[in-house]
Protein backbone atom coordinates (compact mmCIF):
# COMPACT_ATOMS: atom_id res chain seq x y z
CA UNK A 1 0.00 0.00 0.00
CA UNK A 2 1.53 3.71 -0.82
CA UNK A 3 0.52 6.36 1.56
CA UNK A 4 0.45 9.30 -0.69
CA UNK A 5 -1.98 7.72 -3.48
CA UNK A 6 -5.83 7.84 -2.81
CA UNK A 7 -8.26 6.38 -5.42
CA UNK A 8 -11.97 7.83 -5.03
CA UNK A 9 -15.02 5.43 -6.43
CA UNK A 10 -17.51 7.67 -7.82
CA UNK A 11 -21.00 6.09 -8.41
CA UNK A 12 -21.20 4.99 -12.09
CA UNK A 13 -18.35 2.49 -11.71
CA UNK A 14 -18.38 1.24 -8.82
CA UNK A 15 -16.55 -2.48 -9.18
CA UNK A 16 -14.05 -0.47 -12.05
CA UNK A 17 -12.73 1.71 -9.15
CA UNK A 18 -12.51 -1.33 -6.82
CA UNK A 19 -9.99 -3.14 -9.04
CA UNK A 20 -8.23 0.12 -9.80
CA UNK A 21 -7.27 0.69 -6.01
CA UNK A 22 -6.60 -3.00 -4.74
CA UNK A 23 -2.66 -2.13 -6.13
CA UNK A 24 -2.21 1.00 -4.65
CA UNK A 25 -4.55 1.57 -1.27
CA UNK A 26 -8.17 1.22 0.05
CA UNK A 27 -11.01 3.30 -1.57
CA UNK A 28 -11.07 6.56 -0.19
CA UNK A 29 -14.32 6.71 2.28
CA UNK A 30 -16.76 9.21 0.30
CA UNK A 31 -20.74 9.93 1.05
CA UNK A 32 -22.90 10.08 -1.95
CA UNK A 33 -26.16 10.77 -3.00
CA UNK A 34 -29.12 12.85 -3.85
CA UNK A 35 -30.66 15.95 -1.69
CA UNK A 36 -34.35 15.80 -2.29
CA UNK A 37 -34.40 18.53 -4.71
CA UNK A 38 -32.46 15.94 -6.92
CA UNK A 39 -28.94 17.85 -6.26
CA UNK A 40 -26.32 15.71 -5.80
CA UNK A 41 -24.11 15.44 -2.86
CA UNK A 42 -20.18 14.53 -2.20
CA UNK A 43 -18.21 14.57 0.73
CA UNK A 44 -14.76 13.04 1.84
CA UNK A 45 -14.76 11.01 4.55
CA UNK A 46 -11.00 10.86 4.50
CA UNK A 47 -8.14 13.47 4.48
CA UNK A 48 -6.46 13.62 0.90
CA UNK A 49 -4.22 16.84 1.58
CA UNK A 50 -1.08 16.27 -0.46
CA UNK A 51 -2.65 13.39 -1.65
CA UNK A 52 -2.24 12.35 -5.18
CA UNK A 53 -5.75 11.74 -6.17
CA UNK A 54 -7.66 9.39 -8.68
CA UNK A 55 -11.32 9.78 -9.14
CA UNK A 56 -13.31 7.21 -10.97
CA UNK A 57 -16.18 7.56 -13.10
CA UNK A 58 -17.05 6.40 -16.29
CA UNK A 59 -19.65 8.69 -17.96
CA UNK A 60 -21.90 6.15 -19.23
CA UNK A 61 -25.72 6.88 -18.45
CA UNK A 62 -27.05 8.39 -16.85
CA UNK A 63 -24.57 10.61 -18.54
CA UNK A 64 -25.37 13.81 -16.78
CA UNK A 65 -25.76 12.99 -13.31
CA UNK A 66 -22.05 10.90 -14.21
CA UNK A 67 -20.42 14.14 -15.16
CA UNK A 68 -21.73 16.64 -12.52
CA UNK A 69 -20.79 13.98 -9.83
CA UNK A 70 -17.12 13.69 -11.22
CA UNK A 71 -16.95 17.65 -11.66
CA UNK A 72 -18.60 17.76 -8.29
CA UNK A 73 -16.06 15.59 -6.46
CA UNK A 74 -13.18 16.84 -8.53
CA UNK A 75 -14.24 20.38 -6.85
CA UNK A 76 -14.01 18.39 -3.50
CA UNK A 77 -10.90 17.05 -3.93
CA UNK A 78 -9.22 20.56 -4.59
CA UNK A 79 -10.41 21.75 -2.42
CA UNK A 80 -9.28 19.35 0.72
CA UNK A 81 -5.47 20.65 -0.50
CA UNK A 82 -5.36 16.92 -3.16
CA UNK A 83 -1.30 17.39 -4.65
CA UNK A 84 -2.57 16.46 -7.78
CA UNK A 85 -5.90 14.68 -9.35
CA UNK A 86 -6.31 12.14 -11.94
CA UNK A 87 -9.59 11.26 -13.76
CA UNK A 88 -10.21 7.76 -14.86
CA UNK A 89 -12.65 7.92 -16.53
CA UNK A 90 -13.30 4.79 -18.80
CA UNK A 91 -15.60 5.49 -20.87
CA UNK A 92 -15.59 9.09 -22.16
CA UNK A 93 -19.24 10.49 -22.46
CA UNK A 94 -20.03 12.98 -25.16
CA UNK A 95 -17.01 12.23 -27.42
CA UNK A 96 -19.08 11.57 -30.69
CA UNK A 97 -20.28 15.03 -30.25
CA UNK A 98 -16.53 16.51 -31.55
CA UNK A 99 -17.40 18.80 -34.44
CA UNK A 100 -20.53 20.51 -36.00
CA UNK A 101 -22.24 18.16 -38.86
CA UNK A 102 -23.37 19.07 -41.74
CA UNK A 103 -22.96 23.18 -41.10
CA UNK A 104 -25.86 23.00 -38.40
CA UNK A 105 -26.19 25.18 -35.61
CA UNK A 106 -25.12 22.82 -32.86
CA UNK A 107 -22.76 22.55 -30.49
CA UNK A 108 -19.02 20.70 -30.13
CA UNK A 109 -20.00 19.12 -26.40
CA UNK A 110 -17.11 17.16 -26.76
CA UNK A 111 -14.64 20.40 -26.10
CA UNK A 112 -17.33 21.62 -23.75
CA UNK A 113 -17.25 19.00 -21.46
CA UNK A 114 -13.21 19.00 -21.87
CA UNK A 115 -13.41 22.59 -20.49
CA UNK A 116 -15.50 21.84 -17.39
CA UNK A 117 -13.46 18.49 -16.35
CA UNK A 118 -10.35 21.69 -16.50
CA UNK A 119 -12.39 24.33 -14.83
CA UNK A 120 -12.98 21.33 -11.81
CA UNK A 121 -9.67 21.59 -11.11
CA UNK A 122 -8.64 18.38 -12.61
CA UNK A 123 -4.63 17.98 -13.70
CA UNK A 124 -4.66 15.01 -15.74
CA UNK A 125 -7.38 12.56 -17.64
CA UNK A 126 -6.93 8.82 -18.39
CA UNK A 127 -10.25 7.31 -20.74
CA UNK A 128 -9.93 4.35 -23.28
CA UNK A 129 -10.62 4.94 -26.99
CA UNK A 130 -11.63 8.18 -27.85
CA UNK A 131 -14.10 8.08 -30.35
CA UNK A 132 -11.73 10.38 -32.50
CA UNK A 133 -8.21 10.25 -31.06
CA UNK A 134 -7.74 14.16 -32.24
CA UNK A 135 -10.73 15.57 -29.77
CA UNK A 136 -7.34 14.81 -27.14
CA UNK A 137 -6.61 18.68 -28.50
CA UNK A 138 -9.84 19.57 -26.71
CA UNK A 139 -7.90 19.26 -23.38
CA UNK A 140 -5.48 21.73 -22.17
CA UNK A 141 -3.90 19.23 -19.66
CA UNK A 142 -2.18 15.88 -19.77
CA UNK A 143 -3.95 13.41 -21.18
CA UNK A 144 -3.83 9.38 -21.52
CA UNK A 145 -6.31 8.03 -24.08
CA UNK A 146 -5.39 4.22 -23.74
CA UNK A 147 -6.03 2.38 -27.17
CA UNK A 148 -7.41 -1.17 -27.16
CA UNK A 149 -6.03 -2.48 -29.95
CA UNK A 150 -3.43 -5.23 -27.76
CA UNK A 151 -6.34 -6.14 -25.88
CA UNK A 152 -8.68 -6.31 -28.79
CA UNK A 153 -5.93 -8.81 -30.84
CA UNK A 154 -5.70 -10.83 -27.69
CA UNK A 155 -9.02 -11.87 -28.01
CA UNK A 156 -8.58 -12.77 -31.47
CA UNK A 157 -5.84 -14.92 -30.78
CA UNK A 158 -8.36 -16.34 -28.15
CA UNK A 159 -11.08 -17.09 -30.53
CA UNK A 160 -8.36 -18.97 -33.84
CA UNK A 161 -7.01 -20.84 -30.84
CA UNK A 162 -9.82 -22.07 -29.44
CA UNK A 163 -10.89 -23.68 -32.89
CA UNK A 164 -14.22 -22.06 -33.01
CA UNK A 165 -13.61 -20.32 -36.07
CA UNK A 166 -15.69 -22.43 -38.85
CA UNK A 167 -12.75 -20.40 -41.58
CA UNK A 168 -10.10 -18.07 -41.83
CA UNK A 169 -10.80 -15.05 -39.99
CA UNK A 170 -10.82 -11.75 -41.97
CA UNK A 171 -11.02 -8.33 -39.71
CA UNK A 172 -13.75 -5.88 -40.49
CA UNK A 173 -13.82 -2.02 -40.19
CA UNK A 174 -17.24 -0.74 -39.78
CA UNK A 175 -16.54 2.71 -42.26
CA UNK A 176 -13.72 4.37 -43.28
CA UNK A 177 -12.52 5.81 -39.92
CA UNK A 178 -11.84 2.54 -38.31
CA UNK A 179 -9.82 1.30 -41.04
CA UNK A 180 -6.61 2.46 -38.68
CA UNK A 181 -7.61 0.83 -35.57
CA UNK A 182 -8.73 -2.19 -37.55
CA UNK A 183 -5.01 -2.40 -39.10
CA UNK A 184 -3.42 -2.40 -35.59
CA UNK A 185 -5.00 -4.96 -34.54
CA UNK A 186 -4.24 -7.26 -37.35
CA UNK A 187 -0.53 -6.48 -37.26
CA UNK A 188 -1.02 -7.69 -33.06
CA UNK A 189 -2.71 -10.83 -34.02
CA UNK A 190 -0.18 -13.83 -33.35
CA UNK A 191 -2.28 -17.24 -34.33
CA UNK A 192 -2.14 -16.16 -37.69
CA UNK A 193 0.54 -15.53 -40.06
CA UNK A 194 -1.69 -13.07 -42.02
CA UNK A 195 -5.09 -11.13 -41.18
CA UNK A 196 -7.14 -9.97 -44.32
CA UNK A 197 -9.08 -7.18 -43.63
CA UNK A 198 -12.37 -5.74 -45.32
CA UNK A 199 -14.12 -2.15 -44.64
CA UNK A 200 -17.59 -1.29 -44.72
CA UNK A 201 -19.00 1.72 -46.34
CA UNK A 202 -21.74 3.35 -44.59
CA UNK A 203 -23.94 6.49 -44.53
CA UNK A 204 -25.66 7.86 -41.50
CA UNK A 205 -29.24 9.08 -42.67
CA UNK A 206 -29.44 10.71 -38.73
CA UNK A 207 -27.88 9.95 -35.42
CA UNK A 208 -27.91 6.42 -34.83
CA UNK A 209 -29.08 4.83 -38.07
CA UNK A 210 -26.85 4.34 -41.41
CA UNK A 211 -27.19 2.56 -44.28
CA UNK A 212 -24.88 -0.57 -45.44
CA UNK A 213 -24.07 1.23 -49.18
CA UNK A 214 -20.84 -1.19 -50.33
CA UNK A 215 -17.82 -3.83 -48.84
CA UNK A 216 -14.69 -2.96 -49.76
CA UNK A 217 -12.50 -6.67 -50.00
CA UNK A 218 -13.72 -10.01 -50.36
CA UNK A 219 -15.84 -11.37 -47.56
CA UNK A 220 -16.82 -14.76 -49.06
CA UNK A 221 -16.37 -18.15 -47.11
CA UNK A 222 -14.75 -15.75 -44.51
CA UNK A 223 -15.58 -15.60 -40.42
CA UNK A 224 -15.26 -11.86 -40.28
CA UNK A 225 -14.47 -9.61 -36.82
CA UNK A 226 -15.78 -6.33 -37.07
CA UNK A 227 -13.68 -4.27 -34.91
CA UNK A 228 -15.11 -1.04 -33.11
CA UNK A 229 -14.74 0.94 -30.49
CA UNK A 230 -18.30 1.35 -29.72
CA UNK A 231 -21.43 -0.38 -29.55
CA UNK A 232 -24.54 1.85 -28.97
CA UNK A 233 -28.25 0.97 -30.02
CA UNK A 234 -26.50 -1.98 -32.32
CA UNK A 235 -28.38 -1.20 -35.03
CA UNK A 236 -25.56 -0.18 -37.30
CA UNK A 237 -23.68 -3.24 -36.29
CA UNK A 238 -26.19 -5.81 -36.94
CA UNK A 239 -26.84 -3.96 -40.55
CA UNK A 240 -23.45 -4.15 -40.98
CA UNK A 241 -23.38 -7.93 -40.05
CA UNK A 242 -26.10 -8.88 -42.43
CA UNK A 243 -24.13 -7.10 -45.51
CA UNK A 244 -21.32 -9.26 -44.87
CA UNK A 245 -23.47 -12.52 -44.99
CA UNK A 246 -25.18 -11.34 -47.68
CA UNK A 247 -22.10 -11.05 -49.65
CA UNK A 248 -20.79 -14.73 -48.59
CA UNK A 249 -19.87 -14.20 -45.02
CA UNK A 250 -19.77 -17.54 -43.21
CA UNK A 251 -19.55 -16.27 -39.47
CA UNK A 252 -20.06 -12.58 -37.88
CA UNK A 253 -18.28 -11.78 -35.18
CA UNK A 254 -17.79 -8.38 -33.51
CA UNK A 255 -15.30 -6.83 -31.07
CA UNK A 256 -16.38 -3.72 -29.44
CA UNK A 257 -14.29 -1.79 -26.54
CA UNK A 258 -17.35 0.50 -24.81
CA UNK A 259 -20.81 -1.64 -24.46
CA UNK A 260 -22.94 1.62 -24.47
CA UNK A 261 -25.89 -0.83 -25.46
CA UNK A 262 -28.93 1.39 -25.26
CA UNK A 263 -32.49 1.60 -26.51
CA UNK A 264 -33.34 -2.12 -28.02
CA UNK A 265 -29.74 -2.79 -28.53
CA UNK A 266 -30.46 -6.18 -26.50
CA UNK A 267 -33.51 -7.20 -28.81
CA UNK A 268 -31.42 -5.92 -32.23
CA UNK A 269 -28.41 -8.23 -30.88
CA UNK A 270 -30.50 -11.48 -30.48
CA UNK A 271 -32.51 -10.94 -33.69
CA UNK A 272 -29.31 -10.46 -35.85
CA UNK A 273 -26.73 -12.79 -37.39
CA UNK A 274 -23.96 -11.91 -35.08
CA UNK A 275 -22.57 -14.60 -33.30
CA UNK A 276 -21.03 -13.27 -30.73
CA UNK A 277 -20.07 -9.76 -29.14
CA UNK A 278 -16.93 -9.26 -27.00
CA UNK A 279 -16.80 -5.88 -24.77
CA UNK A 280 -14.47 -4.43 -22.25
CA UNK A 281 -15.67 -3.10 -18.52
CA UNK A 282 -15.17 0.26 -19.64
CA UNK A 283 -19.10 0.58 -19.00
CA UNK A 284 -20.97 -1.49 -15.90
CA UNK A 285 -23.35 -4.01 -17.21
CA UNK A 286 -26.33 -3.78 -15.03
CA UNK A 287 -28.86 -6.89 -16.21
CA UNK A 288 -31.65 -7.41 -14.57
CA UNK A 289 -32.96 -10.73 -14.54
CA UNK A 290 -36.38 -10.51 -14.89
CA UNK A 291 -35.35 -9.05 -18.42
CA UNK A 292 -35.83 -12.38 -20.77
CA UNK A 293 -34.64 -10.66 -23.62
CA UNK A 294 -31.39 -9.55 -22.28
CA UNK A 295 -30.46 -12.44 -20.37
CA UNK A 296 -31.10 -14.38 -23.59
CA UNK A 297 -28.82 -11.80 -25.25
CA UNK A 298 -26.32 -12.46 -22.45
CA UNK A 299 -26.12 -16.29 -22.23
CA UNK A 300 -25.86 -16.73 -26.40
CA UNK A 301 -24.49 -13.81 -27.92
CA UNK A 302 -22.50 -10.97 -25.17
CA UNK A 303 -19.18 -11.67 -23.28
CA UNK A 304 -17.42 -9.00 -21.17
CA UNK A 305 -13.98 -9.14 -20.52
CA UNK A 306 -12.84 -7.23 -17.26
CA UNK A 307 -9.83 -6.45 -18.63
CA UNK A 308 -9.12 -2.44 -18.94
CA UNK A 309 -9.13 -1.27 -15.34
CA UNK A 310 -5.84 -3.48 -15.20
CA UNK A 311 -4.60 -1.48 -17.75
CA UNK A 312 -5.30 1.64 -15.79
CA UNK A 313 -2.91 0.36 -12.82
CA UNK A 314 -0.41 -0.08 -14.83
CA UNK A 315 -0.89 3.35 -16.53
CA UNK A 316 -1.14 4.88 -13.35
CA UNK A 317 1.89 2.97 -11.86
CA UNK A 318 3.91 4.81 -15.03
CA UNK A 319 2.50 8.04 -14.78
CA UNK A 320 3.64 7.96 -10.57
CA UNK A 321 7.00 7.00 -11.65
CA UNK A 322 7.73 9.38 -14.04
CA UNK A 323 8.05 6.82 -16.70
CA UNK A 324 6.19 6.43 -20.03
CA UNK A 325 2.91 5.27 -20.59
CA UNK A 326 3.31 3.55 -24.17
CA UNK A 327 4.95 0.41 -22.44
CA UNK A 328 1.25 -0.45 -21.39
CA UNK A 329 -0.46 -0.64 -24.35
CA UNK A 330 1.93 -0.59 -27.48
Amino acid sequence: MQSNIAVIGCSSHPEFAKTVAQRFTQLTEVITGTFSDGEIRFELNDTVRGKDVYIVQSLCAPVNDHVMELLIAADAVRRAGADRITAVVPYMGYARQDRRANDSRSPITARLLAKLIETSGINQLITFDLHSPQSEGFFDIPIVNIPTPRIQAGIVDELIASGKLETTPMLVSPDSGGVGRTQAVARKVTKAEQIDMAIIDKRRSKPNEASVFNIIGDVDGKTCIIVDDMVDTAGTLCKAAEALVAQGAKQVLALCTHGVLSGNALEKLNNSVIEKLVITDTIPQKISTHDGEAMEAWEKIIEMRPVTASYAQDVILQIRSGASTHAVYE
